[in-house]
């Protein structure tokens, strides 16, 4: 299956204009914290918005993932073996998920595209 048909096309909804001024600033969104950079430097661009949004939802994700780690190692951390192998197995896939995630954010930015986050890009819409 391929991977548009999981994640939102938005791309008719914003000016060629403001794309083409607005794909680097919007790449940066989709490395955790630094969304502030397209929110603050191009405030007036609604696809830096847009790339934003998407940065901030991926950067409460990747807190998200912090915390369930931590949360799994306190629960499981003193089972010798399993529970070294729980943490690091769950380590493993939401830190290479994040990392698809940004990945595929970037890529959608430098191609002019604003495509949603897959399943975690519809959670919550911050930045109008």
């Amino acid at each position: 299956m391929d991977m548009n048909s999981y994640s939102e096309d938005l791309t008719g909804n914003f000016d060629t204009n403001d794309i083409n001024q607005n794909k680097g600033v919007s790449i940066v969104a989709y490395i955790p914290i630094l969304f502030l950079i397209p929110l603050f430097g191009a405030a007036g661009s609604p696809f830096a918005k847009f790339h934003s949004n998407q940065g901030i939802i991926l950067t409460i994700f990747a807190v998200a993932v912090g915390v369930s780690e931590f949360i799994v190692n306190l629960i499981l951390g003193w089972i010798p073996i399993i529970g070294t192998l729980i943490n690091v197995l769950l380590g493993l896939v939401l830190g290479i998920s994040l990392l698809g995630f940004m990945i595929y954010g970037m890529l959608s930015a430098a191609q002019g595209n604003a495509k949603k986050l897959p399943i975690i890009g519809n959670l919550i819409d911050i930045v109008k």
